[in-house]
């Protein structure tokens, strides 16, 4: 993908970041054009050094080749852990920040211009967004997904979907532990939340405009399914530890 472009608003310049943009994907030939397009869409216009780059997870279908032939800079984990993949595109990234954009999130010119002068600011350490679906989804979908946003804004948390970080922050604080098959966001964020504070900086979110995710994971279950799916990780937090566990929503 293309790496400098024309600033769109000079007076308000973002060209002081070096953006490492690290997309973990699994089969995801479907999905991920729209999301290179996308991001390739955000990207012109800005002045602003970048480098995409995906990590694939052993997948089966396309997804490889789809990242090359759209100039991504490709990384192979054949590992099945979301976590591993994530740390496996920062090892390689040069960029002096982070945003992790899962395959099935499309992110807005808007979004990326708030988070790029949220990083120059000096103020923020990491931070994410709050979340919208793309297209219909199920109420109870909705409602989980109002929930999740709602949380981020009481406590210092980002969607693994769209998470960002500095370079030199997100390895002091340990990575995306590896210890666990979900909720690595979660700790991340805690940790690097604790980071800012010691360093006089904040976690950040952006509210508006919001990171515009797929609902395709909650159409696979219904309204029951759903709700037991997630009691038995909020009364038995400790099988996040356990990929058998987390197969079901998360890597099936």
């Amino acid at each position: 993908m293309k790496e400098n472009f024309q600033a769109s608003q000079p007076d308000r310049p973002i060209n002081d970041v070096f953006l490492s943009i690290i997309i973990p994907a699994y089969n995801e030939a479907e999905q991920l054009p729209q999301t290179l397009n996308a991001l390739r869409d955000s990207v012109e216009g800005l002045e602003l050094k970048t480098e995409v780059i995906v990590v694939d997870n052993g997948s089966t279908d396309q997804t490889a080749k789809i990242a090359q032939q759209a100039g991504a800079r490709l990384v192979r984990e054949p590992k099945r852990q979301i976590s591993r993949v994530r740390n496996a595109g920062a090892e390689q990234a040069r960029g002096d920040w982070f945003l992790f954009l899962d395959a099935d999130t499309h992110l807005s010119p808007a979004l990326l211009r708030a988070t790029i002068q949220q990083m120059n600011s000096g103020d923020y350490l990491a931070g994410g967004a709050q979340l919208e679906f793309r297209r219909h989804a199920p109420w109870y979908a909705r409602l989980g997904l109002w929930c999740w946003n709602v949380l981020m804004k009481l406590l210092p948390l980002a969607a693994g979907s769209y998470f960002w970080v500095e370079n030199k922050a997100f390895f002091q604080a340990g990575k995306f532990s590896e210890k666990v098959y979900a909720s690595e966001e979660i700790w991340l964020a805690l940790s690097l939340a604790r980071k800012a504070w010691n360093q006089n900086k904040r976690f950040g979110l952006i509210v508006d405009p919001p990171a515009k995710t797929s609902a395709r994971k909650f159409r696979r279950f219904n309204c029951l399914q759903s709700f037991l799916w997630f009691a038995k990780f909020i009364l038995a937090p400790w099988l996040v530890f356990f990929r058998s566990a987390c197969k079901k929503f998360w890597y099936d």
